[in-house]
């Protein structure tokens, strides 16, 4: 055989490793893929790399945080969750959790003159941490200033506000590179 033959062979073997293994990447985990929970939690995220995204870039990718996601936004504190020197609690009530609310409310929360409270309840709703194992009775300074109380029950999460609002996590933990994402089924408002 000659070198020409050969060099085509080794080629051609080659490509085809190429090109399966980019297949195999893309039909096992590789592509992006909306999964559903039991609970309907719905989320369009690329499987193998979703822990390598920020904790704001993952929550943007969540369809049932978009009302969450969209006060970060307004209220600039995507670009602190985007941080990467620094790790993160995120609780992060989901659509429902805002539809609860008085009617109305959300949408103002939206505006300029709300701007300041739609901050501290985003605030609320975060705290910086040094472990993400959360214990029955931890108390989680948030970055708004005040407390949220931790209740572990039964292997569920529940996230108790100073107010006395009680909220569980709908969805297990989420893991981004600078820390943990809990869904939540309730907004929790500071005092």
């Amino acid at each position: 055989m000659s070198k020409k033959k050969i060099i085509v062979i080794v080629g051609l073997v080659a490509f085809v490793i190429i090109v399966g293994v980019l297949t195999w990447y893309i039909f096992n985990g590789g592509s992006s893929s909306t999964t559903t929970d039991s609970t309907g939690i719905s989320s369009t995220e690329k499987s193998p790399s979703a822990s390598t995204k920020d904790i704001a870039a993952f929550i943007s990718g969540i369809d049932n945080l978009s009302k969450f996601n969209k006060l970060l936004v307004a209220t600039g504190v995507n670009d602190t969750l985007k941080l990467t020197g620094t790790k993160y609690i995120v609780l992060a009530p989901n659509n429902d959790a805002f539809k609860a609310l008085p009617s109305g409310y959300y949408d103002s929360l939206l505006t300029a003159d709300k701007k300041t409270i739609a901050t501290d309840i985003v605030k609320y709703h975060y705290a910086i941490f040094t472990t993400d194992q959360l214990t029955n009775g931890q108390r989680l300074k948030t970055a708004e200033g005040q407390e949220v109380i931790v209740s572990v029950t039964g292997g569920k999460y529940y996230f108790t506000s100073a107010k006395g609002d009680k909220a569980s996590v709908v969805k297990s933990a989420q893991k981004a590179s600078n820390g943990t994402l809990y869904i939540i089924d309730t907004v929790l408002l500071p005092q």
